[in-house]
């Protein structure tokens, strides 16, 4: 019996009883190539995708902060009773007199001291507005209410779209008693909205939201 000796493997060939075995211990095929990933299935790529849904599919969204029933403003447009708010209280002043709006009855009522609002919507892109107007007797100039607000896609530790610190509605309108609209265009991967409050001076107020779909 003879050994063949190779310069890059050496595998030892035995014969028994005419027949060759090759013993492979300690051996690789000289013709052994690395393996490769295994590509992903059209199945595993599709769920890795963000499904979003056509903004025919998704409903406008409107709330009314602070009140109790649907209300339909004076340009006939409808707003859902006070919802998906975490605490606060509710203040409604039905006489007073708002400027910089069209709709001064959505900024009568308001509610105050709460920690978050969270609205559930399909996937897809939205334009976020929140309605506020400083309208308490008691605040007398601009730094006497001032809050942080952020929005978010997802719940209140979601990821942050836009917050805006040391906010006062009577700055940002630059007047009290007078309306200001912040739009926020959102695009949703987690199927909610979430805007969280934290108060500085006083306590955080918002009046109306409404999330439309783009």
């Amino acid at each position: 019996m003879k050994l063949s000796t190779f310069p890059i493997r050496t595998c030892l060939h035995t014969f028994l009883a005419g027949t060759l075995v090759l013993a492979l211990a300690g051996c690789e095929s000289l013709s052994s190539k690395p393996a490769t990933e295994a590509p992903r299935t059209e199945a595993k790529a599709a769920a890795a995708v963000k499904t979003e849904t056509p903004v025919a599919a998704r409903p406008t969204i409107r709330i009314k902060a602070g009140a109790d029933n649907t209300i339909t403003d004076s340009r006939g447009t409808k707003w859902s009773a006070d919802q998906g708010f975490e605490g606060g209280s509710v203040e409604d002043r039905p006489d007073l007199q708002i400027t910089g709006t069209n709709t001064p009855e959505l900024y009568r009522a308001e509610r105050y001291s709460m920690d978050s609002y969270s609205v559930k919507v399909p996937n897809g892109g939205y334009l976020l507005k929140l309605h506020f107007s400083e309208d308490y007797e008691g605040i007398s100039s601009p730094e006497d209410r001032v809050f942080t607000y952020a929005v978010r896609d997802g719940n209140a530790t979601g990821k942050i779209v836009k917050e805006v610190k040391n906010f006062s509605p009577w700055k940002a309108a630059g007047a009290q008693f007078k309306a200001y609209v912040d739009t926020v265009p959102v695009s949703v991967t987690s199927g909610q909205i979430t805007i969280t409050f934290i108060p500085q001076v006083e306590n955080p107020q918002i009046n109306a939201l409404e999330i439309i779909p783009q």
